[in-house]
């Protein structure tokens, strides 16, 4: 199977508990999270702890204001297989949470 997409950017309404029922989903390989400006770090990590984490391709956390070094943590310890991962925008994102994940 080709994997599943999440597409929810520019979805100001999506929130961490919103995802929390969405987090045992299997087969997502690209999530979009863009522009979901009231996502914290516990609602990204909800779905990077479930069944899809180490299958996520493809991760858009872009302007996601409110995640930070904590989820990138995260990532890079289940998100195996990422290839590609977009954090501008998000103020407690470091350079530190970035190496992490250039250094997977």
């Amino acid at each position: 199977s080709s994997g599943i997409n999440a597409e929810y950017g520019d979805c100001i309404q999506v929130c961490d508990m919103g995802l929390k029922g969405f987090s045992q989903t299997r087969g997502l390989r690209v999530v979009n999270l863009g522009d979901c400006i009231r996502l914290s770090d516990q609602g990204v990590r909800n779905i990077v702890d479930g069944p899809s984490g180490p299958q996520i391709r493809e991760l858009n956390l872009t302007n996601c204001l409110r995640v930070g070094d904590t989820t990138l943590f995260r990532i890079a310890q289940r998100c195996h297989n990422l290839a590609y991962a977009r954090f501008c925008y998000s103020e407690f994102v470091t350079d530190a949470g970035v190496e992490l994940l250039a250094n997977m």
